[in-house]
């Protein structure tokens, strides 16, 4: 991660350098490379660098080529050769090795904003043209990266680090009660623009900001939903040969580092991706570490993804660590934490994903992750399994809250029909339309297309929470089915058969997996019944008297009261229904409750 942020002060007048260092200090704080720039014309720009690619060591940000126009970015541009190619076509003359914020810039000097249309990968970014006065900032397409800013008195303050805007003094720390009620509902902020602070917004994905001193405007540069359309016919063999190079573009530029961590469960996406993070690795002739990391259970879910995987790692001699779920999901929580997330998203030291993180930290600067894998290679039919998992989400209620890596399974779903839950605080509820709300969460949740279900908020709101400024972790999470360039030939090659039980990744595979790992057939953690579970993961984990004990403690602090109706919910703590769909929802108290003490408590410090 490159830490980046920006300030911009309306009137011309000089940014003061000590609050810029300060800002610039809370992208990364044990950081000791940062650097910061006062430019004239009122402009502050702020960098701390992770070197998560080996042409980012060459970067020093803030970066100009021309003295003129400056820029300080997050990002890692795919498909350079071709972008190359484009710039210099147009005659800009470029280094043997530019690095990405360099490219960038070339770019915005041959298409000016219109610059977005031509850069792939994941990215956030924030340019200054002095000559027009000018502030151009954008986000990558599907948001991998995310990019805040809020409006400060005469000017505008903007990172991709939400600690970094709130370390602004004119920055409140008052809530968006609206987000609160999402997250009380699904688990997480419906809404891509907005964030659990009211001063505060997010730039949607796919959205350009540009600041002057008369206005500031945000638009849309890209959508899916137009200029792809899938192909009718072809040979099978042309289909999976394009699908094929594609993806190997797309896992081979997110190996831009000799060190990498890969998620690893025992499904077809990461184990794809791993197999061929390590065939293109090694055929590069140089020194590589690549890691597994699995997660696997060992009582509360009966599952075989430990048995899979391990058929990967020994095909390919990977060394590879197994992280018991149960370990970290049982434990309560520390009144001194080592990390808090920046929004309510989990609780760390109860994640075993996080836990893979950290350990990947310790020696790369990225990990590999099979997520997307689902919607991409969905037909938009039930048959496809995804759909599957999220009308089943609404049967039988959500599975624990594992993390990250399986995301998709405990937290898109389709919310429940029923009213607001009588846990919530009724006076809270009326306060903000919760009911109101959940109707309009309704009339949105249905993902009838692989278009749609890429582009959910859902994404938008995982990747923030992956994002290494969130997890205060020295590592980039990489996502290689969200490369624009795969998106567009998956959509491209005929839905049926190819979407069908993912047979095109599965074809692509042939001699790369091993045959009961690539013919695998999708599986969900835990099948359960209509009504009644008394085997549902929640069900187990809620009746565990040190659960009850921690989670009783917990949800009676004081931050979250206005939100909550108490004895109703200790009364389900004290007594579990063995229902999913009622534990599902009522989860998410914890987490927030969690966010919310410790956030409160940060609150009172600052003030």
């Amino acid at each position: 991660m490159s830490g980046i942020v920006g300030v911009v002060d309306g009137r011309g007048a000089p940014v003061d350098r000590p609050l810029l260092e300060r800002l610039t200090s809370a992208l990364r704080p044990n950081a000791s490379n940062r650097h910061s720039s006062c430019l004239d014309g009122g402009v502050g720009l702020g960098h701390a660098p992770l070197n998560f690619t080996s042409e980012s060591r060459a970067e020093r940000q803030p970066s100009t080529l021309d003295g003129r126009v400056w820029i300080i970015a997050d990002a890692r541009v795919d498909g350079q050769d071709e972008l190359v190619r484009a710039l210099r076509a147009h005659g800009r003359r470029l280094e043997a090795s530019p690095t990405d914020d360099q490219l960038i810039l070339h770019a915005y000097g041959v298409w000016n904003e219109g610059c977005v249309e031509h850069l792939i990968g994941d990215f956030a970014f924030v340019i200054w043209n002095a000559a027009a006065r000018r502030l151009f900032c954008a986000r990558d397409q599907f948001g991998v990266t995310p990019l805040y800013y809020a409006t400060v008195p005469g000017g505008l303050v903007l990172s991709n680090v939400l600690r970094s805007v709130r370390a602004h003094p004119a920055v409140s720390d008052r809530l968006d009660e609206r987000v609160i009620g999402d997250f009380l509902l699904c688990g997480r902020n419906m809404d891509v623009s907005t964030t659990t602070f009211a001063d505060i917004r997010a730039l949607p994905p796919a959205h350009t900001l540009t600041w002057t001193s008369d206005a500031t405007r945000v638009r849309r540069y890209w959508n899916l939903t137009q200029g792809v359309e899938s192909a009718r016919g072809g040979r099978a063999h042309d289909h999976v040969e394009r699908f094929t190079t594609i993806f190997d573009e797309a896992v081979g530029d997110r190996l831009r580092t000799g060190a990498i961590g890969t998620q690893l469960s025992g499904g077809l996406d990461s184990t794809s991706i791993a197999v061929t993070a390590h065939r293109l690795m090694k055929a590069r002739g140089l020194p590589f570490d690549l890691r597994a990391y699995t997660v696997i259970f060992e009582w509360l879910i009966a599952e075989e993804e430990r048995s899979y995987a391990d058929q990967v790692v020994a095909r390919l001699g990977l060394p590879v660590e197994h992280v018991v779920a149960e370990d970290y999901m049982t434990r309560g929580p520390d009144h001194a934490p080592t990390w808090v997330f920046p929004e309510p998203w989990g609780i760390a030291e109860q994640s075993q994903d996080y836990e893979v993180i950290r350990r990947v930290s310790r020696f790369a600067p990225v990990m590999l992750t099979g997520l997307g894998g689902d919607p991409l290679l969905a037909t938009g039919r039930a048959s496809a399994g995804w759909r599957d998992l999220a009308r089943a989400a609404v049967r039988r209620g959500r599975l624990p809250r594992f993390g990250l890596r399986t995301a998709v399974r405990t937290r898109l779903h389709r919310p429940s029909r029923a009213a607001v839950p009588d846990w919530i605080n009724p006076a809270f509820a009326r306060r903000i339309d919760l009911a109101g709300r959940q109707e309009q969460i309704e009339s949105l949740s249905t993902q009838a297309s692989t278009r749609e279900m890429m582009l959910s908020s859902f994404w938008v709101d995982m990747f923030r929470s992956a994002h290494d400024g969130a997890l205060g972790l020295p590592v980039k999470l990489v996502f290689p089915f969200f490369d624009l360039r795969l998106v567009r030939c998956v959509l491209e090659t005929p839905p049926i058969p190819w979407r069908e039980d993912k047979r095109l990744l599965r074809e692509a595979m042939q001699g790369q997996l091993p045959e009961a790992v690539r013919l695998r057939p999708k599986t969900s953690l835990h099948r359960a019944g209509e009504g009644i579970d008394e085997d549902h993961p929640l069900y187990t984990l809620g009746r565990r008297p040190e659960t009850r004990r921690w989670r009783e403690e917990l949800i009676s602090t004081p931050a979250i009261a206005e939100f909550l109706d108490l004895p109703r919910a200790l009364a389900l703590i004290a007594a579990p229904p063995p229902s999913g769909r009622i534990l599902g929802t009522f989860e998410h108290c914890f987490p927030l409750a969690y966010w919310l003490s410790h956030e409160r408590s940060r609150a009172t410090v600052r003030a």
